[in-house]
Order: C-alpha cells, then structure tokens, then sequence
C-alpha cells in the first residue's frame, strides 16, 4: 500500500521556523513556565496557530511571528495556565482579523462574507472569554462589589465605611443615641395624694414662685 498523500501535521509542527531567540528568558515570559520543554511546545504551537500563507514575503511571514510573541509577552504570564490562555488569546485573535480580512475581499461573495463575518463575532466573543478566564484566575474568583448610589429616607441613616458585626464593644455613635432615646426632656409632675386629699406638688414645681392674691387692703 502507497503512503498517504495528506501532509502530515506533526511534520509541520516540527518545520515551524521562529525568527525570534529563543532564549531561556524570552521563553519563560512567552510561557509564564520555567520548563524549557512545556516552554518550546506553546512557543511552536503559537507560531503553528499563525496563518502565515506561502503568498507572503519571508518578511512579513517574520514580521507576524514576532507580533504574536510580542502579544504573549504582554500578557505577561505568570505561571502555565496564563501561558496557555495568552497563546490561545493571540491564536484566537489571528483568527478574527484574517475571517474579516476574507470577509472584505473585492470579489467576495455575499455567503462568502455573512460566513467570514458571523465566525469572527464568534471568536470575538471566545477572545472576551478568554480575557474574563484570565481576570479570573488571577484575581482567584474574587468579586468587588460597587454601590454608586444610596438613598436615605428622612430620618434614616447610613453608614459609610466598614462595618464589622462581633461581640466587640457597640460603636460610641450607637451608645449615644441609646442614650438620647432614653433621656427624656419633659419634667415628669408627682401627682400623689396625700391624707387630706390635696394633690402634693413635686418639689419642681413647689419651688417654683406661685402668684399669690392681691391684698384688698389700700397700702
């Protein structure tokens, strides 16, 4: 039996050309990992995952290569799941630019650019996930939560700042209002009757001056 006339995709990987150094620092902050051989294997399947057509000059062919590992050097990965997401970020991002690059091709036809043009939405969006994926693990599925607006009724109160629930001391704030709760600022009058059955005044209002009558006698 004849060999399969099918390129074979290992042997493509294997010829992948890196016009770049690959030295062990540049290596490690494309990939986020200190591994010099999970290092090559994301470097070479990055590369692998450029569309780079035999219609392109060497230079241009170069020129995309060292932009792609630009990119994952900006992500600046930091450990092997970033490395992975930044080659998947880039790849993906290749992709979207060259479906709307066929999509605005002159003799384009219409099915041809509806198709270009749905799949680059898609992988627009994947692009979005992969970001919110990489936000994600490294804020270590943290959420911050921000009030902008607050409405206080009339006679309602709030609180600005942190505000911790324990078996601590009550905050000052709250032990004064008790305390103006409590106090109450009308005199309270002892009515009581005592054996005569006259009402005895409280010593509030027996100390204060009474308005006695006139004399009917002329001074």
């Amino acid at each position: 039996m004849s060999k399969s006339s099918q390129p074979n995709d290992d042997d493509d990987n294997d010829d992948v050309k890196a016009p770049v150094q690959l030295d062990g620092a540049k290596l490690a902050s494309w990939s986020g990992s200190d591994d010099p051989d999970f290092q090559l294997h994301l470097v070479k399947a990055a590369i692998g995952a450029i569309h780079n057509p035999s219609w392109l000059s060497e230079a241009d062919q170069d020129e995309a290569v060292k932009a792609a590992m630009a990119a994952m050097a900006g992500v600046a990965p930091t450990d092997e799941v970033e490395g992975m997401l930044a080659a998947q970020m880039v790849s993906a991002h290749n992709a979207v630019m060259e479906c709307l690059r066929r999509a605005m091709l002159p003799d384009q036809t219409f099915e041809g650019r509806d198709v270009n043009l749905k799949h680059a939405a898609k992988l627009m969006s994947l692009y979005l996930q992969q970001i919110a994926a990489l936000d994600k693990h490294r804020g270590g599925g943290r959420q911050k939560i921000t009030v902008e607006h607050v409405t206080v009724e009339a006679g309602g109160q709030a609180i600005v700042g942190n505000v911790s629930h324990g078996s601590g001391s009550e905050p000052k704030q709250a032990k004064s209002s008790k305390t103006a709760l409590a106090h109450n600022p009308d005199p309270v009058i002892d009515t009581t009757v005592n054996e005569t059955g006259q009402t005895r005044p409280d010593k509030a209002s027996a100390s204060r001056p009474t308005d006695r009558p006139k004399s009917d006698k002329p001074s």
